[in-house]
């Protein structure tokens, strides 16, 4: 349960305004509870570590690490966070304590049909300022801690709001453009072709070796993993938003076989295909 994943929890006023760090590595998925509060947000940031989550009577998503989400507890939020380690930060906090805060995240929350409002975040530089700030407010005064509350929602506030499913496994780099761009286009929208190097770099008009290099340079990791990757967020999707069994799912995304597709999202999402569909 969140109580027991989330440690150095500090409260901030008699609203129960709260934040907590998390920094830990699980052998197994573990599932977590944020009960109703009234007129209190929640916000988190992760550096690592994916989420299913479902507010209220929501359908699930899908949260990847390194952005910001923000939603009302008006209704519950459960969810469970991903095996592996899970690092980052959770806070509760009451519309009282940022009360002109309070106005935008509220007419953010109006704009997103899931009633989740989120940004995207790459730096590590928010995550470490906010656990230094906790922990230097521990144990001082309320005004400390707000203020760093109050600086992290100012962030997020100037962010732009996307969709809460917008989530990539697989995201093309803005520096990737011409010809391999256009294949890892077509990667995406035909996920259960068979995207062999070979054919690939022929598509592209690259050698193997030069797809192979100029993919890596440009993205840490190799062209197979891009299609791997790209055919578990696709699997997700189904997962998440269709009753279509296991072995279509497999079929439909291009996986090989049915450990093929678990292979991949375990090692991608930390979770197993059955775990997306595991009653919260």
């Amino acid at each position: 349960m969140l109580q027991q994943t989330f440690t150095n929890a500090t409260n901030i006023t008699q609203e129960q305004s709260e934040l907590s760090i998390m920094d830990t590595t699980l052998d197994k998925p573990e599932e977590f509870h944020i009960p109703t509060k009234p007129n209190t947000f929640v916000l988190s940031y992760f550096e690592t570590g994916n989420m299913i989550t479902r507010r209220g009577s929501e359908q699930l998503h899908f949260l990847t690490p390194k952005r910001f989400y923000c939603g009302t507890l008006d209704e519950p939020v459960i969810g469970k966070f991903s095996r592996g380690r899970v690092k980052g930060f959770l806070a509760e906090i009451h519309e009282k304590d940022i009360p002109l805060l309070a106005v935008i995240l509220n007419r953010r929350m109006e704009a997103q049909e899931c009633g989740l409002s989120l940004s995207s975040f790459t730096s590590t530089k928010s995550l470490d300022t906010v656990i230094e700030l906790h922990e230097m407010a521990i144990g001082t005064s309320h005004e400390n801690l707000m203020a760093a509350i109050h600086s992290i929602l100012s962030i997020f506030c100037t962010m732009d709001a996307g969709s809460c499913d917008a989530f990539e496994l697989a995201p093309i780099p803005e520096s990737i453009v011409g010809t391999l761009r256009d294949l890892l286009y077509a990667v995406q929208k035909e996920p259960n072709k068979d995207w062999n190097l070979k054919d690939s770099a022929e598509q592209a008009a690259y050698s193997q070796c030069h797809l192979s290099r100029a993919f890596k340079n440009l993205t840490g990791y190799c062209f197979p993993e891009f299609v791997e990757r790209t055919r578990a967020e696709h699997a997700i999707r189904f997962l998440l938003n269709s009753e279509i069994g296991l072995n279509q799912i497999q079929l439909e995304c291009g996986f090989g076989s049915a450990q093929a597709m678990r292979n991949a999202l375990r090692t991608h999402t930390g979770f197993l295909p059955s775990e997306f569909r595991t009653k919260l």
